[in-house]
């Protein structure tokens, strides 16, 4: 049988910039099994330079946070890069695999607002999903995994940091030329940011500032991905939406409509809702998310607390008291 050449097929990842966002810690995820699967495509990456987030979003969700990034073939890790606007050149390569499955190459190119950064990768014909996973940090390198083909470029990382952004796309790939293609990443709720309504009682007097009772004040919040910067339109959907924002401590202390939101915004800036005091006491409010993406991609990659968030992204709090003509109060 005579062997088929593929000419590559181009993938463009327009990876977007955010604003917004406070505090969070990055943790790691997935360390796919290699299976040796094999095909031939380029991948386009489109990175919001940092210094330049006034300048506009690109057309496709991506932090502009994004510091480095993983692509799969299904359940074959075959590249990792760390990214860097200000450095040359501004891609280094981690690990690209090499073999029936393989990666070459691996360049950037400043656009002003944005740099593209491309790889070559050979693959078999027919049916493929292709995942790309971006991180707000960098990869660093594994001990050699011996199993692996000797001629593979660097060693497959530990993934610290959690998830930013995630994607897939299937596509059947043909012998020759294939059209290029585009992958939409989905962001990652990983922090709610409140900023608490405007107070003026003070418990006792002169203690902390209090909501009173019959009174209703309003909470400003921001979904922001695990670099703290906001996520806003496109995409269409959060990767682990919805986003819920409800009171939790069960007591009816305030009443509110509760938020259960599958899309993000679509610009930058903080979102808002109302409650109103009701009862003595304080309030919960938390915002939740799900500890894994609703999509089930093909890669078959696995979820757990130190690469994805945990189902809570974030609290506050509202203390209430009766009204002003029986304050001073002390309460429980």
């Amino acid at each position: 049988m005579r062997a088929l050449h593929l000419t590559p097929l181009a993938l463009a990842l327009a990876l977007s910039s955010c604003t917004g966002g406070t505090g969070g810690v990055p943790v790691a995820p997935i360390n796919a099994p290699f299976v040796a699967n094999a095909a031939n495509f380029q991948l386009g990456i489109v990175v919001p330079n940092r210094i330049l987030l006034s300048a506009g979003r690109s057309p496709l969700y991506v932090s502009s946070g994004t510091a480095s990034f993983a692509v799969y073939d299904g359940s074959t890790l075959i590249f990792v890069g760390n990214f860097n606007s200000a450095a040359t050149p501004q891609l280094s390569v981690v690990y690209a695999k090499s073999g029936t499955t393989g990666v070459s190459g691996g360049t950037c190119a400043s656009t002003g607002a944005s740099s593209t950064c491309t790889v070559s990768i050979v693959t078999t014909i027919g049916a493929h999903a292709f995942d790309v996973v971006t991180y707000p940090v960098s990869q660093g390198t594994a001990l050699p995994d011996h199993s692996r083909a000797p001629l593979d470029t660097g060693t497959v990382p530990t993934f610290t940091g959690v998830i930013l952004a995630e994607g897939e796309l299937a596509v059947t790939l043909v012998a020759g030329t294939n059209a290029a293609q585009t992958i939409t990443l989905l962001g990652v709720a990983d922090h709610g940011n409140f900023t608490g309504p405007t107070l003026t009682a003070h418990l006792n007097g002169n203690g902390p500032l209090v909501g009173v009772i019959g009174t209703t004040y309003t909470f400003q919040y921001v979904i922001a991905d695990s670099a703290n910067l906001q996520i806003v339109q496109p995409p269409a959907t959060y990767d682990n939406g919805p986003v819920t924002i409800a009171e939790t401590d069960g007591n009816n202390i305030l009443t509110m409509t509760p938020i259960s939101q599958t899309a993000p915004p679509a610009a930058a800036g903080a979102q808002s809702f109302n409650v109103t005091c009701q009862n003595n006491g304080t309030a919960t409010i938390t915002a939740g998310a799900q500890n894994k993406p609703n999509a089930t991609y093909a890669s078959g990659l696995t979820y757990s607390a130190s690469n994805y968030p945990t189902a809570t992204i974030g609290t506050t709090t509202l203390q209430c008291v009766p009204n002003s003509a029986t304050l001073p109060i002390t309460v429980n």
